[in-house]
């Protein structure tokens, strides 16, 4: 039985491997062929006839070089398989029996943590969007693990790390997750400095920062929450503001820890622009009050 083995990178060449193989037509003199079936193997959770649907690869149907490339598109936009391949089964007279061999990620059937004290189940499973059935993805594990590093990096736990476990499950092509978390040692804010300010001080403009504070004592710590950092980022510039510096803003910022990784560093870069004064005030239309009075 003559297979030939047509994988996604592979689409381009598809005609010119069934004809040239076969002793028949190349691909100059043929630009279309006739399907005479599609089978699917491979598929545990994805209904045959979605598949084949989804490809456009239809019994009876013709398609070209082109039609091929969209078919394997189409499937791995579905976002559920790991791997897609085409195989030429038998040719017939002037059609082909196609098969299609798919390998689809696996299911989530339950998902748990282990390492975590800071910060309990519950708010997990309320920021994450995982549920039973769900495709396995790499994409969804990057999502997830995103997810749970941004809620450490809120309460100040910048150094946490998540992994994970996957366990097997009796169910076909289902799986039980397991995140293997290290919460680390909360961060403490070391030290803020500023570049580019010349009119004030960095002890002036530390002092608008109401909730993240350099840890200068050890019964006072500095902690540091990203949340709570860029609203104090938005104080800092509406003091500039209520000083006359319309246009100041915030170039950059670098955020650093020292050698041991326990202590943090911020240095803020700003520009400042020109201070704007009110050098003469007119009013228009005051008939009650002069001018005097209402300056």
């Amino acid at each position: 039985m003559l297979q030939k083995k047509l994988s996604f990178i592979m689409f381009v060449s598809f005609f010119c491997l069934i004809f040239t193989a076969s002793g028949s037509l190349t691909f100059a003199q043929k630009k279309s062929v006739k399907i005479l079936g599609v089978s699917v193997m491979g598929n545990q959770s994805t209904d045959a006839d979605i598949i084949k649907m989804t490809s456009g690869l239809v019994d009876g149907g013709e398609i070209t070089g082109d039609e091929i490339q969209t078919a394997i598109k189409r499937l791995w936009g579905l976002g559920i398989f790991s791997d897609i391949q085409i195989y030429v089964d038998r040719e017939v007279g002037d059609g082909y029996y196609l098969r299609l061999e798919i390998k689809e990620f696996p299911r989530l059937e339950s998902y748990s943590f282990d390492g975590n004290k800071k910060i309990k189940e519950r708010e997990f499973q309320e920021n994450l969007d995982l549920y039973p059935g769900q495709v396995f993805s790499p994409s969804l594990m990057v999502k997830s693990k995103n997810a749970i590093l941004d809620l450490y990096a809120e309460k100040g736990y910048l150094l946490a790390s998540v992994d994970y476990d996957t366990l097997t499950s009796n169910k076909p092509n289902r799986i039980k997750l397991v995140f293997k978390i290290d919460e680390g040692k909360k961060v403490q804010v070391k030290q803020i400095s500023f570049t580019g300010n010349t009119n004030f001080d960095d002890g002036k403009l530390k002092k608008q920062f109401k909730k993240v504070k350099e840890d200068k004592w050890w019964w006072f710590g500095g902690d540091f929450k990203r949340n709570e950092y860029e609203a104090d980022l938005e104080k800092l510039l509406a003091f500039y503001r209520k000083n006359g510096f319309r246009d100041a803003k915030i170039i950059g910022d670098s955020i650093y820890y020292d050698d041991a990784r326990e202590n943090l560093s911020i240095n803020i870069t700003l520009h400042e622009g020109v201070r704007y004064r009110i050098r003469k005030i007119v009013w228009e239309g005051n008939e009650l009050f002069d001018d005097a009075l209402l300056g």
